[in-house]
């Protein structure tokens, strides 16, 4: 079984009368984000460990917060996941 498509989605909620403002994949925005995100952790966790200020249960944490994102992110790109942006307003009744 696979994600609606985001088209899906926005029809479904408009059928109920919502009033849709947003409706937007952004999962290529978000593996993105993840991985821009874990190249710099990795350059603050070199220079941390460079100046000696890093322990190892805080390495063990982060390996596995990382492996965590690894899995997230792969389901994501497998297809199996998919991240979208809806902003929906529910109609207003005039006084």
């Amino acid at each position: 079984m696979s994600p609606w498509p985001t088209k899906r989605y926005r029809d479904e909620l408009t059928k109920y009368g919502l009033d849709m403002r947003i409706a937007q994949d952004v999962t290529d925005e978000f593996c993105e984000m993840v991985t821009s995100a874990w190249w710099q952790c990795q350059n603050e966790i070199r220079a941390l460990k460079q100046a000696g200020r890093v322990d190892h249960a805080f390495l063990w944490a982060m390996a596995a917060e990382g492996d965590l994102w690894l899995h997230r992110t792969n389901a994501v790109k497998s297809g199996a996941l998919r991240l979208c942006r809806f902003h929906a307003l529910k109609p207003t009744t005039a006084r």
